[in-house]
């Protein structure tokens, strides 16, 4: 059990940055924006924001399983607990907004510490 434990942990840890990439999308396509509106098919956001219908159910998919969206009923999409925390805190998505330049200075993080 221990050891199911840690392996667990040790895979948030690696798709951490898969899931602070799916936030990140969300937030640069403002979809969090979007959906306090209202919820959407996925049809929809995708033509709103000129993304390819395929791209958007991946992410869509991804941020429904990080509860950032949520699946309601007739093919729609809303926002979800989480993605309901951050659309009404701008602090936040510009935290959020940050990180694409943080992640920049991460792409070498030995040379990073090596100054």
């Amino acid at each position: 059990k221990i050891a199911q434990n840690q392996a667990k942990d040790v895979f948030d840890l690696l798709a951490g940055f898969v899931y602070s990439q799916t936030l990140a999308a969300c937030v640069e396509l403002g979809l969090l924006q979007t959906l306090m509106a209202g919820s959407r098919t996925v049809e929809e956001l995708a033509r709103e924001t000129h993304m390819p219908l395929e791209g958007m159910e991946r992410l869509v998919q991804a941020a429904v399983s990080l509860k950032i969206l949520s699946s309601r009923s007739g093919g729609r999409v809303g926002l979800g607990m989480r993605g309901a925390a951050i659309a009404g805190n701008p602090g936040l998505i510009g935290m959020i907004e940050h990180h694409r330049m943080f992640y920049r200075d991460l792409a070498d993080p030995v040379a990073l510490l090596r100054g």
